[in-house]
């Protein structure tokens, strides 16, 4: 077990924020009864909630200054922007995230974790299961997650792993402008981490912690046209991320991946909830096979 040297954040845990007013207190508490042998941070992004979501985190912060370091948008930033702004603020060795409608259950979750990647150098990040739960709490479904490690290749790769179940290390200083560009931002996270090491499934080690969709989720409410295009963007992004640093291979799976995405979509619609192919004709990722297939659409 390593020395921690107190009141220096061994990790931080990232909580992102807005209208959950009804949940946050849960999640907050998750965290609190963590049971470690190191200082820890919490640090929230509150996006400009019209609930009293930010009243309560405010109570919280004067509960707890030494654990919570709270940030207040000025206006609405949206899901990513919070995201990079509120990473940006996390010192910690090691970084979790956890929004604020999931909650934690187990109570040795961050110890555990932590120890992991102290022992493990060639991995960098591990996670546990999840289960499904509704705005009232209760359990939907109690499989969720990979179940399985992953190595380097499989994580660049972008499985898709429940966010607040990652403990990674915090090896991701800079947040490129693809980035900024993406509507959903976590296969892109996951994906980064492959570069600095493998992925471990902690199994029955840890208790699931809790996933919440409900009315005012930002993903739960997505239809499925919407979710598509989220995955869509979030492909292409990534291969230009890729394409820009030069990792041809990580470059062209990606590419395929957007296509294979555009593929599920129908293209015998008139009207789609989004204008998704002119802007990817113009960024130059579509072949002409792809343009003939997408030219019944409406831009």
């Amino acid at each position: 077990m390593a020395n921690f040297i107190k009141h220096i954040p061994i990790i931080s845990i990232c909580i992102l924020a807005y209208n959950h007013e009804k949940f946050i207190g849960e999640c907050l508490e998750g965290i609190i009864k963590q049971k470690v042998n190191f200082f820890y941070e919490i640090v929230i992004g509150e996006d400009c909630s019209k609930d009293k979501t930010r009243k309560i985190l405010i109570n919280y912060q004067k509960k707890y200054p030494d654990k919570i370091k709270l940030f207040l948008s000025k206006k609405n930033l949206g899901a990513v922007e919070n995201f990079i702004r509120t990473l940006n603020h996390c010192h910690g060795k090691y970084i979790a995230v956890c929004e604020g409608d999931d909650y934690w259950v187990d109570p040795n979750k961050l110890q555990k974790q932590v120890d992991f990647l102290e022992t493990n150098s060639d991995y960098s990040v591990c996670y546990q299961d999840a289960e499904i739960i509704n705005e009232e709490g209760i359990i939907i479904n109690h499989k969720y997650g990979p179940k399985k490690d992953f190595s380097r290749e499989e994580l660049i790769k972008g499985p898709i792993i429940p966010l607040h179940s990652l403990c990674f290390r915090n090896v991701l200083k800079d947040y490129p402008i693809e980035l900024r560009k993406m509507v959903g931002s976590h296969r892109f996270i996951i994906s980064r981490l492959g570069l600095y090491g493998k992925g471990k499934w902690l199994g029955d080690s840890i208790l699931p912690g809790r996933y919440r969709i409900h009315s005012g989720g930002s993903w739960s409410t997505k239809d499925k046209k919407e979710k598509l295009f989220i995955d869509a963007n979030t492909c292409f992004w990534i291969y230009q991320y890729y394409k820009r640093i030069d990792k041809v291979e990580y470059a062209n799976y990606w590419k395929n991946e957007f296509l294979r995405v555009v593929a599920k979509i129908n293209t015998s619609d008139n009207i789609l909830s989004f204008q998704i192919t002119k802007r990817f004709v113009r960024l130059g990722v579509l072949n002409k096979l792809l343009q003939i297939r997408f030219r019944k659409l409406q831009f």
